[in-house]
């Protein structure tokens, strides 16, 4: 009788075993095909890090990007000045408000999501000359 405990009680862990391992196993699966899903240009980098304007020598570069619903855009200031993000026509900024993020510092940055398709035409609102353009697909 107590042998037959002991084969019982054996039997068990190694079911608990079994189960932990295929646990273990399957979460293993489960890390690797979301890194693998991971969505990226054929050159291997994240498209979101090319999703980027920057402010250089009093220009927004590149002047124009075209992105797709959805995606969004960090414009990063690498002047030596200050520059105000708005969204044209100028003064009344009512293009695509999203892009009225205001100053952005010297080596700051602003983030904006662009949700609906259309070609929107941005400026720096302390210096409406420099523009620039983006297509949402």
């Amino acid at each position: 009788m107590c042998l037959d405990l002991r084969t019982i009680v054996h039997s068990k862990l190694i079911m608990i075993r079994l189960l932990a391992s295929i646990v273990v196993i399957l979460a293993i699966i489960v890390a690797v095909v979301s890194v693998l899903s991971r969505k990226q240009s054929p050159s291997g980098f994240d498209k979101a890090s090319l999703l980027t304007v920057t402010l250089e020598q009093n220009r927004f570069f590149p002047t124009s990007l075209t992105v797709k619903q959805g995606d969004t855009v960090t414009f990063t200031n690498n002047d030596a000045t200050p520059h105000q993000l708005a969204s044209d026509p100028h003064p009344a900024h009512t293009g695509y408000t999203p892009l009225n993020a205001g100053i952005i510092a010297t080596g700051s940055s602003v983030t904006v999501r662009f949700t609906k398709k259309g070609s929107f035409v941005y400026h720096d609102h302390l210096n409406p000359t420099i523009t620039g353009k983006i297509v949402v697909e």
